[in-house]
Formats: C-alpha cells, structure tokens, sequence
C-alpha cells in the first residue's frame, strides 16, 4: 500500500511540476512579450514624436519666413534658418525609424518632394523679399500660394500620425491582454505550489515508513519552491517596473490623457488634463464627469455617451475652455475612443487632448494677413497672376476680371487665352509653352480685350520660382497697360520705315552694301555728336537769348507806358485797348524770358552746397507770399522739416514754386489749405550703398488733376488749363524737376480731380555736390550734363 502510494504520489508530483513548469514558462514568456510590446510602444512614440518634429520644424520655417516678409527684421529668420538646417536629418531620423514599416515608408517618400518644394517656395520669397523690399515681400506673405501645399504636407502628416496611433492603440490593448495573462499564470503558479506544499505535508504524515525518501523528495521540492519564488519575485519586480515606465510615460506625455467607465466616472487622467482643472489627478479620479463643477470636459459628456452605447470613435472634437480673471481661454482638440477587451467587451473609454489654442491663435492671425494681402494686391494697378509648375494659371486679380470682364472660374488653366486678340493667341501659348517647358523667363507683348470689345497692348512678364533641387514650383507674373506706349512705338517704327524706305530709294544707286552701311553708321556717329553739340548750344542759348531779349522787352513796356501817359487821348478805345495787349504781351513775354532765364540757370548757377534748415526757408518763403496768402485767405501749414545739405537759393526757388502753384490753382471759394511736412528715411538701392534721405510732401486742397496727366506737368511750357482760367507760363514746375534732380532726387505728383494735389519731394540729407559727375537716385554715377 505504502509502495503504491509513493509513486502515487511521485505521479502526482511530476503531473504538478510540470503543469508548474508549463505555466512558468507562459509567465515566461508573457513577460517578454509585454518587453517586447513595450519596446514597440516606446518606438510608435518615438516616430509620433518625429513626424510631428518634421511637421513643427516646415510651420516653424513658414513662420519665420513671413515674420521677415512682413517685418523686414533678420531676427524672424531664425527659425526659418534653424528649419532648414534640421528638416534633413530629421527626415532622414524619420525614416531610420520607419524603416520595418512599408507602408509608413511610401507615405514618406510622398511627404519629402512636398517638403522640399515648400522649403524651395519659403527660399525663394525670401529671396525675393530681399532683393525687392519689404512691401514686396508683404505681396508675397499675403498672397495664397503656400496655404495648398502646406495643408497636403499635414494632410499627409496627419495620415502617418493616424497610423501610428492606431498601431498605439492596438499595441497598447495587447499590453494590457498580456498583463492580464501574467496575472492569471502567475496566481496558478502559487496555487498550484501552495497544492504541492499541502501534498507534500499530507505525504510525510501519511508515508511515516518513507521518511528518508519523502524528507529527500521534500528537500527537492523545497528546493525548487525556493527557485520558484526567487523567479516569481524576479517577474514581480520586472512587472512593477513595466508598470513603473507605463506611469511615467502617461504622466509625461504632453497632451491630455483620460479613461472613463461606462458611468463616466474617471477612471484616470493625467496631470497635463489636471492642471486645466486648477486641480490634482486625485481630486479628480473617481468622480462622476458630468458631476464636476467648472469642467470644460463636461461638453464631451454626449460624444461619452456616443461612444459607450456605440462603441465608435469620435474624433477630433473641439472643447472650449473659458479663460480665468480675464485670461484667454484655451481650446483642446479631442478625441474619444472605446476600449474593448478581445471578446470586444467594453472596458472603458479613452480620450486624447491636445491645446491648439497657440495654432488657433497663428492661424487666425494668418487669415488677417492673407486679407491685408489681398487687399494690398486687389489695389496694384497691374494684372497679377500666379501659375503652376505645368502652366496652368490660378490665381488672377481683381485687375483682370476688371478689365476683361472674365470671371476667375472661366480664367484659370488656359482660360485666359480667350480674351487674347486671335492673331496673338498662337503665339502667346507657342511663347508661354517654351517658357513652361525650358524654365527661361517669360516675356510678350500681346493684346487683351476689355468690357467694351476694344483690345490693348499689354506687356507679360513671369518668373519662374525654383525649389532646392532646380525644379520649377510655380510661376508669378504681372501684366502691364502698354497701350500708348505700343501705339506711338509703332507710329514711331512706322515712320522710320518710311524713311528708311525713302533712305533706300534714294541710295539705289550705291552697289556696295557694306560701304553703305559703314557710311550710314558714320552718319550716325557724327549725327550723335551734332545732336550733343546743338544740345550744349540750345542750353547755352537759351541762357544768353533771355538776357539778350531782355531789353528790347523793356523798351516795348517803357515807350508803351509814355504812350499811355502822354497820347492815351490820341488813341481812342480801341487804340487804348491794343496799348493794353501789347503791354500784357510783353509783361507776359518777360515773365517767359524770366522763366526760361531761370530754367537755365538750374544747371549753369549751381552755388556750394551748404546746410539748409528747411523750416526756416519755408518760413522766408511764406513771407514772400503774405499778399497772395491775404488775397485767397489761404494759409500755409508747415510742420517740422529736417535740415539737408543743398543749395540754398535753388531750394528757395523750388519751394516758392511750388507753395505758389499751389495757391494759384485753389478750388473757387474755397481757401487754400498748403500743408508741408517731411520725414527722414534709408535708401538700400539694389547696385549701391544705403543713403540718408528725407522724403517733403507738399499737400493741397486745390483743383487737383488727372492722374493720368502726372507726368506732363513736369514737361516744359505744358500746362493742364487755358492762359484765361490760370495765369503762368508752363515752366515753373519744368524748373522743380530739374532742381530736384539736379540734387540727385526725384519729384513726383499725386492728385485727382476736385481733392487737390501733392507733391513728393525725396532728396539725399546730406547732398551730392555737383562737379565733374553727378550721383543718380539710384545710387549710380552719370556724365555730368554739358550745359554746366
């Protein structure tokens, strides 16, 4: 009985060492499976951390990029520097991290070219914006041209990331599937040693006659118990430290993390969706979410419920947080999901947040930016236009639809070729294609029709803008009005044909092609020089002639006004009214002579340039006009001017002209109002060093004038109105120009119709004194002019 109960029992034994063994090596191996999950885990972190490094290092740039533009300041630079500095390696730690994915690897490989064509379009504002100026960059800022490929870069980003946190999830429900494994094997592992201490003891008490062997047999299992729960406190603590990890990674991650049970309870939260509260993880676990006062989350109780009664995600749902003491508010993107066991049973629900209220508050500001743009752009007076890489055109002014009366619907692509004259549209797509297809600079003059059915000449231009890697991203171009400028070109080519025809005729007789040639462009080079003679004798001229014809003009008004004194009864009225108009026509005359007297003394009686304090001029100037200002009841506005080195008396001259002009041209019972101010600026020509500049506007509330006549009333003896409405002889601000550029500035009119006129002055602080050459407004050195 006994011999039959001892192997009974080593039966018995042996069943329960391995059923032991069996299960250690399923708690074994459960272990390593949830290392090994873990591992996965910290990797699809580790790639979400990196796409969204790639995706924040493309935004950073963009940012960077249009603070420059907008601002001009290098400093905006830095991370758009900092962007194109990282954005390679990491992609190329991107991809090592992908690398067992194929799938992640070809969305990848689609994201690079984006990427780089978007960091070739930031380049090539930048570009742009540096060589242009700020207002242009501006234009470029506001414009839409990078909105379409930066979504698709997060479009595409945001795929990857959706993967990845799918793969999260489904890693993270078989961590939790295999701890509960663990759990089970392990508490059988105890029984089941606990079943064969009670066996053992049982044993030695009733196998009395084998004690030696069962002492031994129990020294063995002792033995191996003590292995067992030196193993089983080895996986504890290996357990206890996974668990460790998983806690710190769920209070370190960086957006809000929360589990709820199926009566909204929380289960848990992190500390990033705690401290919105203004609370602890404590306070907070183990309450109702519908029962918590104050909590923003609580807009997410339906989409809670959804997702218990239906077990489907939703995703991507906004929350609005209200600011506290008159802070900001914050808004979390959210997203909530069921958390089933694997027979799909429902353990909970998931929700994932992220603080977008820093994005919200950027894109914001975007649009505004983009809205300046666009009004900046609707504002140009060019056609603006913006095409593909392929040609296809997307974007048009309003300018366009304006004056070919196309809407932007039936423009775009190749749309635009129907307001082409039909005798220029081969040509136009032959000249646009080449352009498309070898990358050169697109030029062509061909004509639009407008509203009314008339066509006119235009002047396209387009460059091409590149990426990186030398290929084309798209292309921006302006259209410009060229119509008169065309018209007279063509009158022009039209008469030098004649009279080249005529040339030909009358040289028919020559034989030797060569030798007229020669003798033709000896023709010329002597024609050059005769012209640069007769300019110098016509400046030279009209110096001495004014002086010349000064005094029989002064005899015509002397014996004119003896005749009026001693014979004005002689005369009769219609003698006396021919006295009269002789006398008007000489006083006139002199005014002329004086005039021209002093256009000609613009370039031959410049004085050394000294300091001149504006405002103290002005103020010389305002005096010499007191009867005049008397008169009309006008007043002169003169706010602080700067002090620039000139010559003096020419920008007397220039001031009493124009302040005088002013005056003259005032709006019938209206006072004249004439307002001068001036500011200092810095000019960075493009081929030259920066210049000190001042910039004087002198305002009016006067008739005004058509901008389209801005240019011919700086031309000599033009004038806008008849001698009877307003009296002057064309010629004074003929003078202003040239005493204008005389100092190496400009001057320009600004004016409409009935709202008075302004006059823009932009001249160098410290002046360019003349001699042997004079410094242009562009910074560049030119001849000096022959009449000086």
């Amino acid at each position: 009985m006994s011999v039959i109960s001892g192997s009974r029992g080593v039966a018995i034994w042996v069943l329960a060492l391995v059923a032991l063994s069996i299960n250690t090596a399923i708690t074994i191996y459960n272990v390593l499976e949830l290392i090994q999950n873990a591992e996965q885990v910290n990797h699809t972190n580790k790639v979400l951390l990196q796409v969204r490094a790639v995706l924040s290092d493309v935004k950073d740039a963009e940012m960077g990029q249009r603070g420059y533009l907008l601002t001009g300041d290098r400093n905006y630079l830095e991370p758009y520097d900092q962007g194109v500095v990282q954005i390679d390696s990491r992609i190329a730690d991107l991809r090592n991290l992908i690398r067992d994915s194929p799938e992640q690897m070809v969305a990848l490989d689609s994201i690079e070219p984006d990427i780089a064509d978007k960091f070739s379009e930031l380049a090539f504002s930048v570009r742009m914006g540096q060589l242009l100026g700020v207002e242009f960059g501006r234009l470029l800022v506001l414009s839409d041209l990078g909105r379409v490929r930066m979504q698709t870069i997060r479009d595409k980003i945001s795929t990857m990331v959706e993967r990845e946190n799918n793969l999260l999830a489904e890693r993270s429900a078989l961590t939790n599937t295999k701890l509960r494994t663990t759990i089970w094997t392990t508490a059988i592992g105890g029984i089941l040693t606990l079943a064969m201490t009670g066996f053992a003891f049982v044993s030695i008490r009733r196998e009395l006659l084998y004690r030696r062997q069962t002492e031994e047999q129990l020294r063995f299992s002792t033995i191996e118990l003590k292995h067992q729960m030196e193993e089983r406190a080895v996986l504890q603590r290996q357990t206890a430290e996974f668990h460790t990890l998983l806690d710190n990674y769920y209070e370190n991650t960086p957006i809000g993390l929360a589990f709820f049970d199926e009566e909204l309870r929380i289960i848990r939260i992190n500390h990033q969706l705690a401290e919105a509260h203004d609370g602890v993880t404590s306070s907070l676990v183990g309450n109702r979410l519908d029962e918590i006062a104050d909590s923003f989350l609580k807009t997410a109780v339906s989409d809670l419920r959804h997702v218990i009664a239906t077990r489907e995600q939703v995703i991507d749902r906004l929350l609005h947080q209200p600011g506290i003491a008159g802070a900001e508010g914050r808004t979390w993107q959210a997203s909530l999901f069921p958390i089933l066991s694997p027979d799909r049973a429902l353990l909970g629900v998931g929700m994932i947040a992220a603080d977008i209220s820093l994005r919200l508050r950027n894109e914001r500001e975007l649009r505004v930016s983009q809205g300046r743009f666009r009004s900046l752009a609707e504002s140009m007076p060019q056609i603006v236009w913006v095409a593909r890489s392929d040609g296809a055109v997307e974007y048009f002014n309003q300018r366009w639809s304006d004056y070919t009366g196309q809407t932007f619907e039936a423009s775009i692509g190749s749309g635009w070729l129907a307001a082409v004259h039909p005798e220029d549209t081969e040509r136009a797509q032959q000249c646009w294609g080449d352009s498309v297809h070898t990358g050169l600079p697109y030029e062509i003059e061909y004509r639009f029709r407008g509203r009314d059915d008339q066509y006119r000449w235009f002047l396209g231009r387009g460059l091409p803008q590149r990426n990186e890697e030398g290929r084309i991203a798209n292309w921006f171009g302006t259209c410009t009005d060229m119509h008169e400028r065309k018209t007279r070109a063509e009158a022009l080519e039209e008469l030098v044909q004649d009279r080249t025809r005529a040339l030909t005729e009358s040289n028919a007789a020559l034989i030797d092609e060569i030798e007229v040639r020669c003798i033709a462009e000896k023709n010329e080079r002597t024609a050059a020089e005769e012209l640069r003679r007769s300019n110098q004798e016509l400046e030279q001229f009209a110096y001495v002639a004014s002086h010349d014809l000064q005094e029989p003009l002064r005899k015509i008004q002397a014996f004119g006004d003896r005749l009026a004194q001693k014979f004005t009864g002689q005369l009769g009225e219609q003698g006396g009214e021919y006295l009269d108009r002789i006398t008007k026509s000489a006083s006139r005359m002199r005014t002329l002579i004086n005039d021209l007297l002093t256009f000609s003394r613009v370039a031959t009686r410049m004085t050394p340039f000294e300091d001149v304090d504006l405002n103290l001029l002005v103020r010389d100037v305002q005096i010499d006009l007191e009867e005049r200002l008397s008169q009309t009841q006008g007043r002169i506005e003169c706010r602080t001017l700067p002090v620039i080195q000139a010559d003096a008396s020419q920008m007397r001259q220039l001031f009493l002209n124009l302040l005088a002009n002013a005056l003259k041209f005032a709006r019938p019972g209206v006072p004249p109002i004439v307002t001068v101010q001036g500011k200092p600026f810095i000019e960075t020509p493009v081929d030259g060093p920066e210049r000190d500049m001042c910039q004087i506007d002198v305002s009016d509330n006067g008739i005004g004038f058509d901008p389209q006549y801005a240019e011919r009333i700086f031309q000599i003896f033009q004038r806008l109105h008849g001698r009877n409405e307003y009296e002057g002889t064309g010629i004074g601000l003929a003078i202003c120009r040239k005493i204008v550029e005389r100092h190496a500035g400009r001057i320009t009119a600004i004016g409409k119709p009935g709202e008075g006129a302004t006059f823009r002055i932009e001249l160098p602080s410290r002046g360019i004194a003349p001699g042997n050459s004079h410094v242009g407004f562009d910074g560049t050195v030119l001849p000096q002019d022959p009449a000086e």
